[in-house]
Parts: C-alpha cells; sequence; structure tokens
C-alpha cells in the first residue's frame, strides 16, 4: 500500500500511533515506511504494533518490505497474534511477524467489555 492509499484508507479507520514517528524513504519510484517501535526477537521473529485500526482491519509497517500491510483483526477485537507477510518481493528466510498489542487496543476492548456487561 502506497503512502496516498494508505492516507486514503486511515481517513476511515482510527490511528492509533503518532504518524510522524513513522521514517520513510524512497526506493525508486515508491515510498516504504520505518516504523520504528519494530523489534525483531531472539528466534528471529519481529513484533510489530498497529499504526492505525478499523472495525475489522489491523494495519501495519511491513518489516520486510516497508509497505503498510492491513490483517483482519481477531473475533477479540484486538489484532494480536502471528501474521504471515503479504509482500512479495520478501526474503526466502521470511517468518511471520507478531502483531503486538498496544494500549489504544487495549482500551477499546476494556471499553467494549464494560458496555457489554
Amino acid at each position: 500500500m502506497t503512502p496516498s492509499e494508505f492516507k486514503k484508507v486511515i481517513k476511515k479507520s482510527e490511528i492509533v500511533v503518532d504518524l510522524s514517528i513513522m521514517q520513510q524513504y524512497k526506493v525508486g519510484h515508491s515510498y516504504r515506511w520505518v516504523d520504528p517501535r519494530t523489534q525483531k526477537n531472539y528466534w528471529g521473529y519481529y513484533a510489530v504494533y498497529p499504526i492505525a485500526i478499523t472495525d475489522i482491519q489491523v494495519f501495519i509497517v511491513c518489516p520486510y518490505c516497508g509497505e503498510v500491510h492491513c490483517h483482519g483483526r481477531s473475533s477479540d477485537k484486538s489484532g494480536v497474534g502471528y501474521r504471515c507477510p503479504h509482500c512479495c518481493n520478501k526474503p526466502k528466510d521470511a517468518k511471520s511477524y507478531f502483531i503486538r498489542d498496544n494500549e489504544e487496543t487495549r482500551m477499546e476492548r476494556y471499553t467494549e467489555f464494560k458496555l457489554s456487561k
């Protein structure tokens, strides 16, 4: 997803991170993103954090290709869990990444839980 496509999508979603922390760089005619919160663990899996969410999707910056990927949110509305990268040019040794929870999604689920009681 290009930055312009992402900007169209995020108008319909809730931004869960200050986008000014995102680093952007140009590769050929397209742009790539870097989320400085992304970390690689001991076993070689990346931990990524949502940058935006909707009722049914979570958006992350892919640690392999630098593009924004969207994944479905789980039934508990978190989006937390292992996901396979969508990129076509991913390295052969690319592993799944783990979408971490953040304060905003935890608070949203907590609020929904309290309202449902």
